[in-house]
């Protein structure tokens, strides 16, 4: 298997999979043949044959579905084997002689829709692994594994309900394949397991990039950001405006994984979040840290797994200039500030992502106003804007339901003294959107919104 990244190999490399036990004139392709039983003269470990690369091939040994009976893998590297019917599994024991990270692979076992999992000496699940339906191939990515310590190894078979309620499924499935091995040190720059606690955060800095896997069904990892050095950045002295320094945090896409991103604060809180559809780039732009912050932490996750291709993880400065959303902005209380005291004329800028919303406030006007806006995004979304008071009250919305069409809001009134927000949202996205805000101000009293008219029925023709 090709991966992203080279890692020097520890001195564990084993593979298993069930092979038939071959003799004189049997039929290597008879399932009846691929079975061997336990019994109190027989080694846990039964060696029948060599790969065509040389190395030992290990048989399953039956039974071996309770946490007592796992099989022992010692020096055989490969083995090969089937699953009797959807209710059987199969275990392996394994004692890594090197701490390092732990990759499993498991292919082929036509029929059974494959499931992996990695437990402890006592039986208790750590990573489990369940990508997809029959055909798809299993496996377990970069899991932290100590030297010594005794794990298991466990395949088995994903039922759903409609094959549940017909009683399962029966027989032998096709040959299943699982390997294992540990990669005792990472390359620079690759995540170093466990990470899934703040104390265990892996390290990112800015201008760097780090790659890691989502490794298996709920893995997490972290990395810690330091940060320094950020201030204001005078722009043009003249005009007094100046553009901030914020923090741009890219995850790049991972084949078959919805991913999920986090920004949490040094107690662990999760600040900002993110998430992307299947195969696609997560990005986290124009974040501003809060003064006095010496670090914060992010986390990486996803739905499924791909325990095959790496992520890569990078975070740069950018420069925010006035008129740009600056993240946090999802709420009313963190709302970008646009415009000046007066101001007449002005743009505003942001992107969104999906279950992204972007909140800007204007600056409070000194006279009564009539605000008139146009939102443009790319021809791929269908954004929405709304103009909200303070209280939280719609002052105005524009939410037509053409993808790539502006939305144009006219003759909404700002009083004397208030300050409005503008909400940018859209109900659904692929993608990250970019999108630009067109606003003037003009002096006048426009009539207020009119209240929706309310009909009370008073007839049965009313009513129908």
């Amino acid at each position: 298997m090709i991966r992203t990244f080279s890692l020097r190999l520890a001195t564990i490399l084993v593979a298993v999979v069930l092979l038939p036990a071959l003799g004189p004139g049997c039929d290597k392709d008879s399932v009846e043949q691929q079975r061997l039983t336990r019994s109190s003269d027989k080694p846990a470990v039964v060696l029948v044959g060599e790969t065509e690369t040389g190395v030992d091939v290990l048989a399953e040994v039956e039974p071996n579905n309770e946490v007592s009976q796992a099989q022992l893998l010692n020096t055989a590297t490969a083995a090969r084997g089937i699953l009797e019917g959807s209710d059987d599994i199969d275990r392996y024991q394994v004692v890594p002689q090197a701490t390092g990270l732990l990759f499993v692979d498991v292919s082929g076992g036509a029929g059974a829709d494959l499931m992996v999992s990695l437990h402890d000496a006592a039986g208790d699940v750590l990573a489990k692994s369940d990508r997809g339906p029959t055909g798809t191939s299993e496996g377990l990515a970069g899991f932290g594994v100590e030297a010594g310590k005794t794990y298991q190894v466990v395949v088995g078979e994903f039922v759903g309900r409609k094959l549940r309620k017909a009683g399962g499924r029966q027989g032998p499935s096709g040959q299943y394949q699982v390997s294992w091995r540990v990669e005792e040190d990472a390359e620079a720059g690759f995540e170093r397991e466990p990470n899934e606690e703040l104390s265990g955060a892996s390290e990112i800095r800015i201008g760097e990039e780090r790659r890691g896997f989502v490794g298996w069904a709920g893995d997490k990892d972290l990395w810690r950001l330091p940060i320094t050095g950020f201030g204001e950045i005078v722009v043009d002295p003249e005009a007094r405006t100046t553009s901030k320094e914020a923090l741009h945090i890219v995850l790049s896409p991972v084949p078959g994984v919805a991913t999920r991103l986090a920004l949490l604060d040094p107690a662990g809180n999760a600040i900002v979040e993110r998430a992307t559809g299947k195969g696609e780039e997560l990005a986290l732009r124009n974040f501003l840290p809060e003064v006095g912050v010496d670090s914060y932490t992010i986390r990486i996750g996803g739905k499924s797994s791909n325990p095959e291709e790496s992520y890569v993880l990078r975070v740069d400065i950018a420069e925010v200039g006035p008129g740009t959303e600056e993240e946090p902005n999802d709420t009313q209380a963190a709302a970008t500030p646009v415009g000046v005291a007066d101001s007449s004329l002005f743009i505003a800028r942001g992107e969104l992502v999906e279950g992204d919303v972007d909140y800007f406030q204007l600056a409070p006007v000194t006279h009564d106003r009539i605000l008139e806006l146009r939102l443009s995004g790319p021809a791929k979304a269908d954004l929405d804007i709304s103009v909200v008071a303070e209280s939280g009250a719609i002052l105005g919305e524009g939410v037509t339901a053409v993808t790539g069409e502006s939305e144009v809001l006219s003759q909404v009134p700002v009083g004397q003294g208030l300050s409005p927000l503008l909400k940018v949202h859209a109900k659904k996205l692929k993608g990250p959107a970019a999108y630009e805000l067109s606003l003037s101000l003009m002096r006048g009293t426009a009539a207020p919104p009119v209240p929706p008219r309310i009909v009370v029925p008073n007839s049965p023709s009313q009513l129908e």
